[in-house]
């Protein structure tokens, strides 16, 4: 059945929003275990732990409210012709202005952590992160003028409505923005940090492994939130083209974007990547030629050919209660 009307839609999108919300309780469980794993009393550690939280409530929150609303329009007023499309064009009702704060707030935390993972990653650089920064300022201020426009939504249905879609329009292009720009920023760095690590013998010498591309490509799309980027894409043409599906993608997006945040969290933590919480890991690879003559005795070999010394020297500093701690691990191959 095509979805028509706005009631339609709003169902159609809670029933999604559920089930993708319970998805989201299974990983958040996971992204907890895994902090509580990973607890310190940093403030990087403190930040992640209170977002994560925070943007859980909301999202429960939004996914109660919308469920209530659906309950409330299909059972009310039954006697009244259309009357689940007339509740669910109203704005400035109770219901409305709860799904409308929870929505902006959970974008809002969550942009901010797309700016802070971006700081990480790019070694705490207030230069490149200037612009997302500048673009979350903005992204504040356009969620406030949101909520602004459905306080003073008039009676009047049409005005009301334009009124709250044009404001929401900034709102989304605004984050679309942010995020984009972060996506961009983090998805280069890591992919220069993964090539910068990508193995210089292949798996049929000792200490090898072969060179998973797949795998990589694949961590750079969950870790530069690409999947969120791609959503608001797709939200801000259904919007622009004046489909029904907008309002379905509309009410299914937060889960969506907690789902995001604790899989970043949780993939980070595992890469050899600048995690989450400010560890960084480099890996660097050395390549080193010697003529055999010059390392005869020391390599105890007389064979022709050169020498070649592979050093792979993986440097890991992770900082927990004011305790650095530093591995090397090395290892010799001779090619002739």
């Amino acid at each position: 059945m095509a979805v028509t009307n706005s009631a339609q839609a709003n169902m159609v999108g809670t029933i999604i929003e559920l089930l993708v919300m319970g998805a989201y309780t299974v990983i958040f469980i996971d992204h907890m275990k895994i902090m509580y794993r990973r607890r310190s009393t940093s403030i990087p550690y403190i930040y992640l732990l209170c977002t994560s939280i925070i943007i859980f409530l909301l999202c429960c929150m939004h996914a109660i409210t919308d469920a209530w609303r659906i309950y409330t329009g299909f059972t009310t007023h039954m006697d009244t012709p259309n009357a689940p499309d007339a509740f669910f064009n109203q704005n400035n009702i109770w219901d409305s202005w709860i799904r409308t704060t929870t929505f902006n707030v959970i974008t809002v935390v969550s942009d901010l952590f797309f700016v802070f993972r971006a700081w990480v990653v790019w070694n705490r650089s207030y230069l490149v992160c200037a612009i997302p920064f500048l673009l979350f300022l903005a992204d504040v201020a356009t969620a406030i003028y949101v909520l602004w426009a459905l306080g003073n939504s008039s009676d009047n249905p049409a005005f009301a409505g334009l009124l709250v879609a044009n404001a929401s329009k900034y709102f989304f292009a605004i984050t679309l923005a942010l995020t984009l720009v972060c996506t961009i920023l983090i998805a280069y760095k890591l992919w220069s940090v993964q090539r910068s690590v990508r193995p210089t013998l292949s798996s049929g010498y000792t200490g090898g492994y072969a060179y998973n591309r797949l795998s990589q490509i694949a961590t750079i799309i969950f870790e530069s939130a690409a999947i969120y980027s791609t959503l608001l894409i797709v939200l801000i043409i259904t919007d622009a083209r004046g489909i029904e599906g907008f309002f379905v993608l509309l009410t299914m997006i937060p889960p969506f974007i907690g789902i995001v945040f604790s899989s970043i969290i949780v993939r980070s933590m595992n890469s050899p990547t600048p995690d989450v919480l400010g560890n960084t890991t480099t890996s660097t690879a050395r390549l080193r030629t010697r003529n055999w003559e010059a390392d005869e005795t020391a390599y105890g070999r007389t064979s022709e050919g050169m020498q070649i010394r592979l050093e792979t020297i993986t440097e890991t500093d992770t900082s927990r209660d004011n305790e650095e701690i530093k591995t090397s691990k090395y290892s010799d191959h001779d090619i002739v």
